[in-house]
């Protein structure tokens, strides 16, 4: 596996996080409309997925560590490409919810692979440099997937987001069966034991640097989170503006982040 195609095959795999959340954005109003509930309902979508993206992690790096890269990665697409599926058929809202649920699962095992590999493979200012590059390659799925999501949901409804998320699901799969090779070379036999994962849990904890790191993160993502939520009921419901416009709305936004990741990679230096 050459450098170039683990770039693309890690932006890939990172794309799914804002594809999952961003796609679909411009259609919670009438996906609350549709199935007769209210804003919380179809939000509850959303926290859900990110609840269940969270408490993923604690899971999916220990079993990357006890079976390989590889499986973990191969397993989560697959599980991401089922419960794309049963997004897209949802008879009601409770079931769309466990779908995202489910969707979290697999999109964090298949990220959670992705930046283990980049570990393998890289020292780690070398590894922050790929990812640098493979988030400037992701900034552009929330500049334009809540574009073709408007208008994907006035054109075709709101269960064809989740069809369009199983189709790149399906394709991140079939590319990671074609070049994706196992770069943890000797398993952790013993990754999975409860009390070892909980020590270092513990230790982690009490360590201040990675609070450091890991906090400015958190409750960046947080203050997103609220922006992401509630910004397509603010915007189609109470402004007034047509669905199919929402996205630009949204894309202005995410310009800051690709700003951003363009910036980042200099300073890496």
């Amino acid at each position: 596996m050459t450098d170039r195609v683990l770039l693309l095959l890690v932006a890939g795999c990172f794309s799914l996080q804002p594809l999952s959340t961003d796609l679909y954005l411009g259609s919670l109003p009438h996906l609350a409309r549709y199935f007769g509930a209210d804003a919380s309902a179809a939000q509850a979508t959303l926290t859900v997925f990110v609840i269940g993206f969270g408490l993923a992690q604690l899971a999916a790096g220990p079993l990357s560590d006890r079976y390989g890269r590889r499986p973990v990665a191969l397993g989560g697409c697959a599980l991401y490409v089922c419960a794309s599926l049963l997004c897209a058929l949802a008879p009601g809202i409770g079931t769309l919810v466990f779908g995202r649920l489910l969707q979290a699962l697999g999109c964090c095992s298949v990220i959670v692979a992705a930046r283990t590999v980049i570990r393998d493979r890289h020292e780690p200012a070398a590894g922050a440099a790929v990812i640098a590059r493979a988030s400037t390659l992701l900034a552009t799925v929330p500049l334009i997937g809540p574009v073709i999501g408007g208008y994907t949901q006035v054109w075709f409804g709101w269960r064809a987001a989740f069809v369009i998320q199983t189709l790149c699901g399906l394709a991140l799969l079939g590319a990671s069966l074609r070049w994706l090779v196992e770069t943890h070379l000797a398993p952790d036999r013993y990754a999975l034991r409860v009390r070892r994962l909980l020590a270092g849990y513990l230790e982690l904890a009490r360590d201040r640097a990675f609070w450091e790191y890991a906090l400015p993160g958190a409750l960046t993502y947080a203050s997103i989170f609220v922006f992401i939520a509630d910004s397509s009921f603010a915007f189609i419901e109470v402004l007034n503006v047509p669905t199919e416009r929402y996205g630009f709305c949204f894309a202005f936004a995410v310009c800051g982040y690709l700003l951003g990741t363009l910036i980042c990679r200099r300073l890496l230096r």
